[in-house]
């Protein structure tokens, strides 16, 4: 898998992870802030509690959404590039002046371009 987004289960979330990081089931259970046996469970095929999946999702930094659809066997709908996904998720963890900041940033980014001749595009 290239990313996580690339999962269709949450066993596969969880691999992911464990695989990226090279961790234990331990090691990425405390990462999380769930059980080993949580990680083992999931590893086959059980589906936790929701603050399971929310501390999943935290931790990955995926979208709640996202999750619970993959973990719940639910027809996942792609309406953002995994990029955007991440982007929202990352920005749902600041703090809202943080997020305010951000926004302007892009958005003065985004202006900027608008008003830039368009470059060529790379061969």
């Amino acid at each position: 898998m290239k990313s996580v987004f690339d999962a269709s289960n949450l066993a596969e979330v969880m691999r992911y992870l464990k695989e990226e990081g090279n961790f234990s089931q331990r090691a990425l259970a405390e990462r999380i802030g769930i059980g080993q046996t949580t990680v083992h469970r999931v590893l086959a095929g059980d589906i936790p509690d929701v603050q399971v999946l929310d501390n999943l999702a935290v931790y990955a930094r995926v979208p709640r959404d996202w999750l619970y659809q993959i973990a719940f066997g639910l027809e996942v709908q792609r309406t953002h590039s995994p990029t955007v996904a991440a982007v929202a998720n990352l920005l749902e963890a600041m703090p809202e002046d943080l997020q305010e900041m951000f926004l302007a940033q892009v958005r003065s980014v985004v202006d900027r371009r608008k008003t830039s001749p368009k470059l060529p595009d790379k061969p």
